[in-house]
């Protein structure tokens, strides 16, 4: 039996008669972390505050790289709510997007914890969380169906 997608979807298969528990909830968190994340940018940006933390509270020096801080936090803001919207939305392009961004995050987090920033640490649990539960075998059949 072939997967079947969610409603609108291209693969001309029959859509599910309800979608996975919780997949409303996941895009909202997603789209809230891309919300802060792209305040976080813009602040950076335009009022040059912001950034990296120690648990003392003194700023970590990035030197150069600060400056790109603010363009990363902006980009990545804008895939997470374009990706929290698209699930919310159950459009199949969301779970790849979400997966990619998602997966660059606990990089992203892992890093900043290695230079010092303890403020990476709520970011990297709910990438976390929501990449086990983006995971999931329903979601993942649900959202991304293998065209046979």
């Amino acid at each position: 039996m072939a997967a079947q997608g969610p409603p609108g979807s291209e693969s001309g298969v029959p859509p599910l008669a309800k979608a996975p528990r919780g997949l409303f909830w996941a895009g909202l968190v997603e789209a809230l972390l891309g919300f802060f994340s792209l305040i976080g940018g813009v602040v950076h940006i335009f009022l040059g505050v912001g950034g990296l933390v120690t648990a003392s509270g003194q700023d970590v020096n990035l030197g150069a790289i600060a400056n790109v801080l603010g363009d990363v936090l902006t980009v990545a803001g804008l895939a997470l709510v374009a990706g929290g919207i698209g699930l919310i939305l159950r459009a199949r392009w969301s779970w790849i997007l979400s997966i990619s961004v998602l997966m660059v995050g606990v990089v992203v987090s892992v890093v900043a914890l290695v230079i010092g920033s303890v403020a990476a640490v709520p970011s990297l649990l709910v990438a976390i969380v929501l990449l086990v539960y983006l995971s999931f075998a329903d979601v993942r059949t649900y959202l991304h169906p293998v065209e046979s």
